[in-house]
């Protein structure tokens, strides 16, 4: 016998079953979130399932969430690949993660140097690419 779960968790197998029910016509979770969260699956948490409905008139709205407990390393790699696969299924091809991001929390001349909170940037330096002090240039907003 399974043990109970408290309200709005699911277990496992029951989280991959309600995300490979999702489709486009008939939508149950928000399958972009979580690809993009793929590495805030972890052991011993909780991964969020952000659940979505379709409304009669074909648009898709988020109505609730539910969660996975994650206790192994089996369960972690196990639920990343159902994501995987469900987000090929959905959009034809593999996911393919941004690895390189660049955000800026330095005033510079391009607003007028009054924006400080936190921004993404377009990065300099390219996936892949080895960063030096040499080799690497600033976009001027640190000189």
């Amino acid at each position: 016998m399974q043990p109970r779960l408290p309200k709005d968790f699911l277990s496992l197998q029951q989280a991959a079953e309600l995300i490979n029910s999702d489709s486009r016509s008939n939508a149950k979770v928000d399958t972009k979130w979580m690809v993009n969260r793929l590495d805030w699956i972890e052991e011993n948490h909780n991964f969020n399932i952000p659940l979505m409905k379709t409304l009669p008139d074909g648009r898709t709205v988020k109505c609730g969430h539910k969660y996975v407990e994650i206790l192994t390393s089996y369960d972690r790699e196990f639920l990343k690949k159902v994501i995987r696969d469900h987000y090929r299924d959905m959009v034809g091809h593999e996911f393919e993660a941004k690895e390189v991001r660049s955000t800026s929390t330095i005033a510079d001349e391009e607003d007028g140097g009054g924006n400080v909170r936190p921004r993404a940037r377009k990065p300099i330096a390219k996936a892949g690419q080895t960063i030096t002090g040499e080799t690497m240039t600033t976009n001027g907003a640190d000189l």
